[in-house]
């Protein structure tokens, strides 16, 4: 597997990064002359106004929460949803939280993505957009 493939993708980094989310991951995306590398976190510091942490689907599950509770749909009070992962017959990553009611899930966020990683990262956005968690 490509190391690309195990970290959240550029695009999802540098909007983590502008929501706030310590810069502390392992590996990180980094500008360097035309190109954007994945470079190991030790990076000098000439490069932090051009590095992003490239987070693993490893560090952003530790990062989500186990439970959120949120008002949704017709739903007046709050209802806790909790976080689910799963891999579909094409290979991709869907990742959501989910409140089971009447054997149909119901999804606050399900995002159906290329990597675990990625699926993971447009979770904690949304959490960190809607204000559904603190950073």
């Amino acid at each position: 597997m490509k190391l690309e493939e195990q970290v959240c993708s550029l695009k999802l980094a540098k909007k983590l990064k502008k929501l706030g989310v310590k810069q502390e991951g392992s590996l990180c995306w980094v500008k360097y002359k035309d190109r954007y590398e994945i470079w190991d976190s030790g990076t000098e510091s000439w490069y932090k106004d051009k590095q992003w942490s490239a987070f693993t689907a490893s560090e952003l599950g530790e990062m989500l929460p186990q439970f959120v509770r949120v008002k949704h749909g017709r739903i007046k009070e709050k209802r806790n949803f909790h976080l689910e992962i799963r891999k579909d017959a094409y290979g991709r990553f869907f990742a959501g939280y989910v409140k089971q009611e009447e054997d149909e899930p119901d999804f606050v966020l399900c995002a159906g993505l290329n990597t675990m990683a990625n699926a993971l990262a447009k979770n904690l956005i949304y959490l960190l957009e809607n204000k559904l968690i603190k950073k």
